[in-house]
């Protein structure tokens, strides 16, 4: 909170500069030697009918966790590694729980198309898993590189055959994966 000394400052040094708050920030700091954040600075302003809002700009968006409604509606897979070990797990979005898991290795679509299949019969009594959301290894996105000759490769055909979407990150965005990335 500011002090009565501080906003008769505010107002003086906006007396004689006409300026906005950011730059009085800086000739307030320079000339009255008192530092003050410019938002409370514009604060004061506003309060004393010197300023407005500014209604174009944007207030902080709050942070939204990204999560589905309904279980099976998507899932997430990754392989990580642990020593030697490669271990890819199948998690559902809306309720976390892990689907599927295996240890392995190494890291091949072999094994996980192996789990994808564990996972699909785990979950046949609730319903399909209806989309999957990969990282762009090349384990996931091998069909990519197909794509300009017309074939799917092979994980892409396992996930057809189920009847399952396929989402892949961003590049270089593991953040979108998240949930299994922790």
């Amino acid at each position: 909170m500011l002090t009565a000394t501080e906003k008769s400052i505010i107002l003086d040094a906006h007396e004689e500069y006409k300026v906005n708050a950011l730059a009085l920030e800086k000739v307030i700091d320079r000339y009255y030697g008192v530092h003050m954040p410019h938002n409370r600075i514009h604060q004061v302003l506003k309060t004393n009918n010197k300023a407005k809002d500014e209604p174009n700009k944007q207030k902080q968006r709050k942070w939204v966790r990204y999560e589905r409604k309904h279980r099976l509606s998507l899932g997430h897979v990754d392989w990580h590694e642990h020593g030697d070990i490669q271990v890819i797990a199948y998690l559902d979005d809306a309720s976390r729980k892990i689907l599927a898991a295996g240890e392995f290795d190494s890291a091949n679509i072999e094994n996980g198309i192996r789990i994808l299949g564990k996972a699909v019969k785990e979950v046949e009594f609730y319903g399909p898993i209806r989309a999957l959301l990969s990282d762009n290894d090349s384990e996931f996105s091998s069909h990519w590189k197909h794509k300009k000759e017309g074939s799917t490769g092979i994980f892409q055909k396992h996930l057809e055959q189920y009847r399952i979407n396929h989402i892949t990150t961003s590049v270089n965005h593991p953040q979108t994966n998240g949930k299994l990335e922790k």
